[in-house]
């Protein structure tokens, strides 16, 4: 017998009981509180996502496309409108200065609703904030602009670890309740048709488990493969659920560093500069 099978009986004699069903019971006339023929029986089941009213976008007041593509972001994902969340910045630069930032986040900290998880940044630029080191605009909305999760080396164009990010790892499936941080996303489009096209991909793809591979690559690029020894074991792994492939062409020709010729790609890890 399968799991599955074996769950069912208990599963429908609590059913039952739930609704006065499955013999027995009481018969008195008086209002107790416990189920009884023709009352509604609510079975809730555990959250696994972030809901609508769970994200704020993120708008910069007074450019055209920003407020477009907030407009048509919050339409077809029906995000409350209490969620929008207008703000000054200066979209013709691509970054922000870390005490503009601190101003900026700021702002928005300030307008956001009680209960708001994760924020979504409806312009192309600002993308980075330039401080004592440059971080993305995200990471620095979530994290906070903090010189620990930059390269510590810049100048030596080598990458090297960083803070660790709460969120790596963590089944946390409300990030600003639980761990103090709200995860970020930038919808940088340059049309709104983009915009739209993005939107509506976004939207398609929901609940829709599409088919396909992952391919982990190692290149020739050392400085930028450091994450070769968790990609070659993950395949095995991982399991069934997914096929996932490790390709190591750290001693290859840097003309294969790149995927070439497969079909299915669902996402592809690798490390080039």
């Amino acid at each position: 017998m399968s799991p599955l099978n074996r769950l069912l009986p208990p599963l429908l004699l609590t059913l039952l009981s739930a609704c006065g069903g499955g013999g027995g019971g009481s018969t008195g006339g008086g209002d107790d509180g416990g189920g009884g023929i023709g009352q509604t029986l609510t079975l809730a089941l555990p959250v696994n996502g972030l809901a609508p009213a769970d994200l704020a976008v993120i708008v910069a007041e007074g450019d055209a496309l920003s407020e477009a593509v907030a407009a048509a972001y919050v339409a077809a994902r029906g995000v409350p409108a209490a969620n929008l969340i207008r703000v000054r910045v200066n979209t013709s630069l691509d970054s922000i200065s870390a005490a503009d930032f601190a101003l900026l986040k700021s702002d928005i900290d300030a307008k956001l609703p009680t209960g708001v998880q994760a924020t979504l940044l409806t312009w192309a630029a600002p993308s980075r904030v330039s401080g004592g080191c440059s971080m993305g605009i995200t990471s620095a909305m979530a994290l906070g602009f903090d010189t620990r999760y930059c390269n510590p080396s810049p100048s030596t164009d080598a990458c090297a670890s960083t803070a660790a990010s709460p969120l790596y790892d963590s089944e946390a499936r409300r990030p600003q309740a639980e761990l103090q941080m709200r995860p970020s996303m930038l919808l940088g489009a340059r049309t709104l048709a983009a915009a739209q096209a993005l939107i509506a991909r976004g939207v398609a793809a929901d609940a829709s488990r599409p088919a396909g591979e992952g391919w982990l690559v190692r290149t020739t690029d050392a400085d930028r493969s450091v994450r070769w020894t968790d990609f070659s074991s993950l395949p095995t792994a991982w399991g069934s659920a997914l096929q996932l492939n490790y390709f190591d062409n750290s001693v290859g020709a840097a003309s294969a560093n790149s995927l070439a010729g497969k079909s299915g790609v669902l996402f592809y890890f690798t490390g080039l500069s």
